[in-house]
């Protein structure tokens, strides 16, 4: 009969307690590896939400700087109205061109698809070329999601004007602002 030596039992497999912490700790990587993951993607859905907001307000504030370079007299936050209707909104800009008065208002949407204040432009629709319609004014949201005063224009020197855009939308984490800024002058 042989008697078998202690030291070589122990070295045939692991113990069961020994399996269990191994499990429990690739568990808790798997867990964290998850997690960077999803904190990971949310950053990235954040990022290019903000991105697309920005192009937005690119694109609205280009819109408005092509009007300013249009027009011939310019009136700020005043009771200014064209031939679209307000529908409660305050006027912000108002801009004389050849073509009519073009008015931006900021207030209540027109319709639940948007979010919270928007800024709209009344103004002449544009041809296909993409040159103001002489006629056809149409009362358009140019951007939506704005703060109460998130369309500002300011006149520096009578000359330039400042337009700054704030806007707000609800990320992951809560509310979160954008701000935009340009300086544009008259022609």
């Amino acid at each position: 009969m042989q008697q078998s030596d202690p030291m070589e039992s122990s070295t045939k497999g692991f113990s069961l307690v020994e399996l269990l912490l191994a499990l429990g700790l690739a568990l808790m990587i798997c867990g964290g590896v998850a997690k960077m993951q999803v904190y990971l993607q949310r950053s990235a859905d954040l990022a290019m939400r903000v991105m697309r907001e920005r192009r937005f307000q690119d694109r609205a504030l280009e819109l408005i700087r092509s009007d300013v370079l249009r027009s011939q007299a310019i009136a700020l936050d005043g009771a200014a109205s064209g031939p679209c209707g307000l529908g409660g909104r305050r006027s912000v800009l108002a801009l004389k061109t050849e073509v009519g008065t073009i008015v931006y208002s900021q207030g209540s949407a027109p319709s639940s698809i948007w979010r919270g204040e928007v800024l709209m432009r009344c103004g002449p629709a544009f041809s296909l070329s993409g040159e103001p319609s002489v006629g056809q004014f149409q009362n358009r949201v140019v951007l939506d999601g704005l703060q109460t005063e998130g369309f500002t224009a300011q006149s520096l020197d009578g000359i330039r004007l400042k337009l700054r855009l704030r806007q707000n939308f609800m990320g992951p984490s809560g509310p979160q602002l954008i701000e935009n800024e340009i300086l544009t002058t008259m022609r």
